[in-house]
């Protein structure tokens, strides 16, 4: 497939080069209007913040030097080591200048590569752009985003209840348990925003360009987590994944570790909260809903 935004971001001049990666500046809402046009709700320019973001682009196949450092230093090290290894990070954590990395140089050697590129951008775009605002005055600031805002809310109601998931008996591989740490704590390289909002938001980028609609109600939303196997019980994706039956999907994986690792109170806040989470993935996109 075609995409707008792989040629909108390959035609963009380079402000910076090194040995292993290219170094672009471009307009959030030019890359995200040229991403898939929904078929049932309208998009307006004016509803991106229409902030510079920094891309870093590799040039190859080998993860760019300043690129491993990170990861070579991070916690969360041993999450990025599966197949295809790390493809997209954001770099800029909670500052209010969105700086993102893809793995262009691996990508253009995958299946369907600008596919793939469209989801990465618009994943780590979401890390970057959650509660940007452009102020009067002061210019871009960053907001305290919903998604973090959430996180608070579950470890607060798992203190409550006294009802947090042991980690060693939901969990049993180490890749899992650090995983679930990582997304749900935040890492060194991601400053706390939540993987399961950007996992929503790739959802529904996969949704409107196979022509799907928007979802603009609880019960489309929750349709559409069916879709992935993900229901109000929570055992429907461990048992539908466990068994090889349901191919897992990363960004729907996601949803579902948010959920299971919280107690049984703090999982029903992130279902509650999921028709609110793909509506401000929309408008992030552009959506009028």
């Amino acid at each position: 497939m075609s995409s707008d935004l792989y040629r909108y971001i390959d035609e963009v001049a380079s402000v910076g080069r090194t040995d292993d990666s290219v170094i672009k500046i471009v307009s959030a809402a030019e890359a995200i209007m040229a991403l898939p046009v929904p078929s049932n709700v309208r998009r307006s320019r004016d509803l991106v913040v229409d902030v510079p973001i920094k891309i870093i682009l590799s040039n190859s196949t080998a993860m760019p030097k300043r690129i491993a450092r990170l990861v070579e230093g991070s916690k969360s090290k041993l999450i990025f080591e599966d197949e295809p290894g790390l493809i997209g990070l954001c770099l800029s954590g909670r500052r209010a200048r969105p700086e993102i990395f893809v793995h262009k140089g691996l990508l253009d050697t995958m299946d369907n590569p600008e596919e793939i590129f469209e989801e990465t951008f618009f994943h780590e775009y979401l890390h970057a752009a959650e509660g940007l605002k452009e102020a009067p005055l002061f210019g871009f600031v960053r907001t305290m985003p919903w998604s973090f805002r959430l996180q608070r809310e579950l470890f607060n109601m798992d203190r409550r209840t006294n009802d947090e998931t042991d980690l060693d008996e939901m969990f049993k591989d180490e890749r899992t348990k650090k995983y679930v740490e990582y997304i749900l704590g935040g890492a060194d390289l991601q400053q706390n925003v939540s993987e399961m909002f950007a996992g929503v938001g790739v959802l529904l980028l996969r949704r409107i360009r196979t022509g799907g609609n928007v979802p603009r109600t609880g019960e489309e939303v929750y349709d559409l987590l069916a879709e992935h196997k993900i229901t109000s019980n929570i055992m429907d994706y461990y048992e539908a994944t466990r068994h090889g039956a349901t191919r897992v999907d990363r960004e729907a994986e996601k949803i579902w570790l948010t959920r299971a690792f919280h107690g049984v109170a703090a999982r029903e806040l992130v279902w509650d909260a999921m028709p609110a989470a793909f509506i401000r993935s929309a408008r992030l996109y552009g959506c009028v809903v």
